[in-house]
C-alpha cells in the first residue's frame, strides 16, 4: 500500500511538472519561504475563536482540572480519512480516544465520535458525506462540537478553490442552522513532505478557512503543526512549507511523535471550542 501510494505521488509530481513545462505555468510563481514563528509573540487562543497553531502543543497541558473535566466530558463528532485517524491514536494515547459512530444513538455509550468522510481525491463529496452523517443521519443532535476536515490527496492543481469554500461553507451554514448549540471548529489541510507545488493548494485553501473563520470559531492549523518545529523554525523544501521529517511516517502520514503533538494542540481546540 505504502508502495502503490510513493508510485501514485511520483505519477502526480511528473504530470504537474510537465503541464507546467506546456501551458508555461500559467500564473504561478515561487514565493517566499516561510518565515519562523516567533514563539515568544506566539500566545494560545483564550477564547472559543481564534487560530490555534503550534502554541497549541505546549498550550494543552496549561489547561486547568476544570477544564479537562469539561473536554473529557464533551460529546464530539469528528469527520476524517487517514491523517485524521492518525490524530486519533495521538488522542487515545494522551487518555482521549475517539469511537466509531453511524448516528446519535451510539452517543449514549459515546463520548468523543469519529467517522471515516468518504471520498479521498473527492472534497465535494466529503462535504456530502459530512452532510449524511451530520444532519441526514441526525448525529448533530447528540454532539456539543463537532468539525471534518479535508485530506492532502483532496487537492492538485484542478480544485476550484472558490467552489470548495463555498460548499464547505454552505454545509457548515446548514449545519449551524439546524443545530445553533453545536460549537464548530475548522481545520486547514494536512500537507505532504515532499508535493511543494500541491502543498501550496493546500496552504492556500487553509488560509481561506482562517480568513472567513478565525473571527467566530477555532480554526485548528493542522498545515502548521506539521510543518512546524516548537521553536518555531519551519521545515522547508524547494522554498514551500512540508511535512517535517521527524513528524512522519511516510510522505504524508504522522509517526507516533508527530500523532501525540498534533492531539495535544486538536484537543486544546476542542477544549478552546467549548470555552463559553
Amino acid at each position: 500500500m505504502m508502495l502503490l501510494r510513493s508510485i501514485f505521488r511520483r505519477a502526480r509530481r511528473a504530470t504537474a511538472a510537465l503541464a507546467a513545462l506546456t501551458v508555461g505555468c500559467q500564473g504561478c510563481h515561487k514565493p517566499e519561504p516561510p518565515a519562523p514563528i516567533n514563539m515568544a509573540t506566539r500566545h494560545p487562543v483564550a477564547t472559543n475563536h481564534g487560530v490555534v497553531g503550534v502554541e497549541g502543543v505546549a498550550a494543552f497541558g496549561t489547561l486547568t482540572p476544570p477544564e479537562l473535566e469539561r473536554l473529557r466530558a464533551a460529546k464530539v463528532f469528528w469527520g476524517h480519512q487517514s491523517v485524521g485517524r492518525d490524530l486519533m491514536g495521538g488522542t487515545r494515547a494522551l487518555g482521549f480516544p475517539f469511537e466509531t459512530v453511524t448516528g446519535p444513538g451510539d452517543y449514549a455509550r459515546v463520548v468523543r465520535g469519529e467517522a471515516a468522510i468518504a471520498d479521498n481525491r473527492d472534497p465535494e463529496r466529503k462535504i456530502r458525506s459530512f452532510r449524511e452523517l451530520f444532519l441526514n443521519r441526525n448525529i448533530g443532535s447528540a454532539v456539543e462540537v463537532a468539525a471534518f476536515k479535508f485530506c492532502w490527496i483532496d487537492f492538485n492543481s484542478d480544485t476550484d478553490l472558490d467552489a470548495l469554500e463555498q460548499h464547505y461553507a454552505q454545509a457548515v451554514d446548514e449545519a449551524h442552522r439546524r443545530f445553533p448549540a453545536v460549537r464548530f471548529f475548522h481545520v486547514t489541510p494536512p500537507l505532504t513532505s515532499d508535493e511543494v507545488r500541491e502543498n501550496r493548494i493546500r496552504l492556500a485553501f487553509g488560509q481561506r478557512l482562517r480568513n472567513r473563520y478565525a473571527g467566530q470559531a477555532i480554526v485548528y492549523d493542522l498545515a502548521e503543526l506539521q510543518s512546524t518545529h516548537d521553536d518555531g523554525s519551519r521545515c522547508v523544501r524547494d522554498g514551500g512549507a512540508v511535512l517535517c521529517d521527524e513528524y512522519r511516517s511516510d510522505e504524508g502520514h504522522f509517526n507516533d511523535q508527530g500523532a501525540q503533538r498534533a492531539a495535544r494542540a486538536f484537543l486544546f481546540a476542542i477544549a478552546r471550542s467549548l470555552t463559553p
